[in-house]
């Protein structure tokens, strides 16, 4: 997967700004995802959002309890309003989207 720290920065900007503080981990997880594809075609996020403990592990029956509490059902809605937001800040402000765009290049040609 292509990284845009540009567009990360966007959205996590919009999580501030919905009151959700984020303390940022560089991890890297492990496993695959279309998206990686995908983002050498655009510029591309993946964020997540927590709906459970640390040890919360995908594809898991807990997973799936996590998914559908209280906690799981608002991680939705913050992250549904965080895409919406970073969607219409791209629509807003020409300058960042051409930050993100200008990194995507870069990125591109450094494959």
């Amino acid at each position: 997967m292509l990284k845009n720290s540009a567009f990360d920065d966007i959205f996590v900007e919009n999580l501030k700004l919905l009151g959700f503080d984020l303390d940022i981990q560089n991890e890297s997880g492990i496993g695959s995802s279309d998206v990686g594809n995908i983002s050498h075609i655009v510029p591309t996020i993946q964020p997540t959002i927590k709906i459970g403990p640390d040890t919360l592990v995908g594809h898991t029956s807990e997973f799936c309890d996590a998914a559908i509490s209280k906690q799981g059902d608002e991680a939705l809605i913050l992250g549904a309003k965080a895409i919406a937001l970073t969607g219409l800040s791209l629509l807003a402000y020409e300058d960042k989207l051409k930050i993100i765009t200008d990194e995507f290049h870069r990125a591109l040609a450094a494959e």
